[in-house]
């Protein structure tokens, strides 16, 4: 198998104009390690995802043992009465069994890494929120000094945050029941 993942290059400029968008580094890597997925993907054999009609199956028979597998495999081979009901096929089951031990460590490593770049993605954003965060609160403190141009910065960036709170001087009091 040829090796699919490239070294990245730089971002490239963009081509058609000023409107054009900009495809970073991050998008070019990305699409290429999109890319060698699929190819992984294409070379394993009979690959399937997982869909609502065959899930309960699929979840309903890891029960079953390996163990209990390669002795009904011995007893078709052994037993020309069990072997005569050709409910089972000993090459398939001697196959399936050398796959699953094959590609087991394949998708402990596949389950690590999809859990190590989501935890990567949230922690980079994290660190970005955060530090956004902080901004707004330094220019939320900026705007005690009058200047119109930062608090409309900082309505802008509330706006965006999403966060609208009510003061508590702010609010009317209830009506009173009577």
């Amino acid at each position: 198998m040829s090796t699919v993942i490239t070294e990245a290059v730089e971002e490239p400029k963009p081509t058609q104009g000023p409107d054009a968008p900009t495809v970073t580094h991050y998008q070019q890597l990305a699409a290429q390690l999109k890319s060698a997925i699929a190819a992984v993907m294409a070379e394993i054999p009979k690959f399937e995802m997982s869909h609502d009609l065959k899930a309960r199956f699929v979840s309903v028979h890891q029960s079953v043992p390996p163990e209990f597998i390669n002795t009904v495999t011995a007893a078709v081979e052994s037993n020309e009465t069990i072997a005569r009901v050709k409910a089972f096929d000993v090459d398939d089951a001697r196959n399936v069994l050398q796959f699953v031990e094959a590609f087991r460590p394949l998708v402990d490593d596949a389950a690590a890494l999809a859990a190590g770049l989501d935890f990567t993605v949230k922690a980079q954003y994290a660190r970005v929120a955060a530090s956004s965060l902080d901004v707004y609160a330094i220019t939320k403190r900026l705007t005690r000094n009058g200047d119109g141009t930062i608090q409309r910065i900082a309505l802008n960036m509330r706006r965006d945050l999403g966060r609208f709170r009510v003061h508590p001087r702010d609010k009317t009091p209830a009506p009173a029941e009577g």
